[in-house]
């Protein structure tokens, strides 16, 4: 499971952005930047910097919920796989 620390070095590479350039668009020292990445769980305070500064959701830090969205792609996923190979069996035997 991905930490909040980790989620959010993610996401500065997402962005193409250096340490230096994302801590100075959220006011915040580099070094600050840097020791978040290590922590399994960011102050709120930082969490809210981030999506004001970045606009994402708070929940892209919540890492059930991230999960929950992964299941849920994987389960639709096998249940479209699932309804075409009954479609193709079906079409088969025809």
């Amino acid at each position: 499971m991905i930490h909040q620390g980790e989620k959010l070095r993610q996401l500065r590479i997402k962005l193409y952005l250096s340490g230096a350039e994302m801590a100075k668009r959220m006011g915040i020292a580099q070094q600050t930047l840097s020791r978040a990445y290590k922590q399994p769980e960011l102050a709120r305070k930082m969490i809210k910097n981030v999506c004001k500064t970045f606009g994402v959701s708070e929940s892209y830090f919540d890492e059930m919920l991230n999960d929950l969205t992964l299941l849920n792609e994987k389960e639709q996923t096998y249940e479209t796989n699932q309804t075409v190979n009954r479609a193709d069996r079906c079409c088969r035997k025809n």
